[in-house]
Order: C-alpha cells, then structure tokens, then sequence
C-alpha cells in the first residue's frame, strides 16, 4: 500500500480503506473476517462445558490453530492479550497463505519455463522412495531431495514473495555501511529484490538454474557464503515498522 515509508500508513489507510479493490479495503475485509471469526471461536469455547481441549476435540482429532492461541491466551492472559491473538490469526491469512501461494506460483512457472529442470525434477522424485522402499515418498523424505530443494531456494531467489526490507536498528554509537554513516536507533533494510539479483554475488541472476544451490557446483566459498548471506525470500511487515516494532540488530 505505500511500501517503504511507513509513517505513512495510518493516512493512506484511513483514505484507501474506502476505495473498493485497493490493497486497504482488502485487508480491512479480512481484518473483520478473522476478527469475526475469533469471536465465534470464544463464543463457543465459553459455552462448552470446562473440559480439557483434548477432550473437547476428540482424542483422535488434531487441535487447529484458532483454539491452539486461544488456549494460549486463556492460560497466559497478560502474555497473550487479545490482540496478539487476532494479530497471529490475522497474520495467518495474510501472510501464511498469500505468501505460500506468491511462492507455489513461481515455483511452477519457473519449472514449465524450463524443461530440463522440471525433466530433472520429475527424475529425481520417481526415483524416491522411502526407507521400505514404498512410494510415493513422504514429506520427510522429500525434504532430503537435494534437487527439489534447490527447486524452491532458486524460485524463492527470482521471484521473492515479498519485495520489503530486512528491517534493523542501527545499534549504540552507529554504523557505516558501504561509505555512509547512520547514526543509532536509524532504521535500515537491504531489499530481497535488489539482492538476489546482485550480479556480485549470483552468477547471471536472471537465468533459473538451481544447479547453483547443489554442492560441489563449483563455487567458491567466499560465494557460496555471500551467496546464503543475500538470501533473504522473506520480509518484515511494513505495518510492525508503524507500530514501532523492529528486530533488533545482527
């Protein structure tokens, strides 16, 4: 909605919110989804009879995230206010399935893009299998998949879900970074976007090729670690910048 200055955010809110299909009004309609939503889940958990939670569910019926911080918040009320239960449910929504389907979405088009390595990909998951040599292979024996994931770390490098600062605090007495100096307590983010596509660090950046995230590809080391150092698929909110939130330095 306005990015990178975000002291702006509460006036252009307050103006966006009421321009149908901005990215205000969208969040303002899932802000009051989940908040409803919230409420109806108290409502019910205060109606049902004080049992355990497992109980309640059913021993064989998993626990969902909505009654799991409601619990938390019941159990720890000055740990777990209201509102960091309606922020975790909200920031489920947002971010948990728009950031995965941002992400998903690249994977594929970057794999129908290029044949040899959806060809490469398809090769190496018929030939897993599982310890018993049963297929088709489980999730934990997909995450060893040396290929596939070098699949999704070299998708989420070209097309990072989202395009905000690592947000940090400049720390006591100041920093200088490359030539210009801050003073403490600034506030600095290097872009997931502008990094990944550092030709200093990623050899032709603009090519999909995961073949550069495998070991023994032939890198350096010093690249290799550069190379990790600038990956960073994921970004802080903007909106905890407003709210006065920062990660500390590292």
């Amino acid at each position: 909605m306005v990015g990178l200055y975000a002291k702006f955010h509460p006036l252009i809110y307050r103006l966006a919110q009421y321009i149908p299909g901005s990215g205000a009004s969208a969040r303002g309609f899932l802000m009051n989804l989940v908040r409803a939503r919230m409420q109806k889940r108290s409502k019910e958990r205060t109606e049902k009879p004080k049992v355990s939670d497992a109980e309640q569910r059913g021993t064989d019926k998993p626990q969902d995230f909505v009654d799991k911080i409601s619990e938390a918040s019941e159990k720890n009320p000055q740990n777990v206010t209201p509102y960091h239960v309606f922020m975790m449910g909200f920031g489920n929504v947002v971010a948990g399935s728009d950031t995965t389907g941002t992400s998903l979405s690249a994977v594929l088009f970057y794999l129908t893009s290029s044949p040899r390595c959806l060809q490469a990909l398809r090769a190496e998951i018929e030939n897993c299998q599982d310890d018993s040599g049963n297929k088709p292979p489980t999730f934990e024996h997909l995450q060893k998949l040396p290929y596939l994931q070098a699949v999704i770390k070299e998708s989420l490098c070209m097309h990072p879900a989202t395009g905000l600062q690592m947000w940090r605090t400049v720390p006591k007495g100041g920093a200088e970074i490359q030539g210009v100096f801050f003073p403490e307590n600034s506030v600095v983010g290097l872009n997931s976007w502008t990094a990944h596509y550092d030709e200093k660090v990623f050899d032709k950046p603009h090519e999909f090729r995961p073949e550069r995230w495998l070991p023994n590809v032939g890198y350096s080391a010093e690249r290799l670690k550069a190379m990790e150092s600038y990956y960073i698929p994921l970004a802080w909110d903007p909106g905890l910048v407003s709210d006065g939130i920062y990660p500390r330095w590292k």
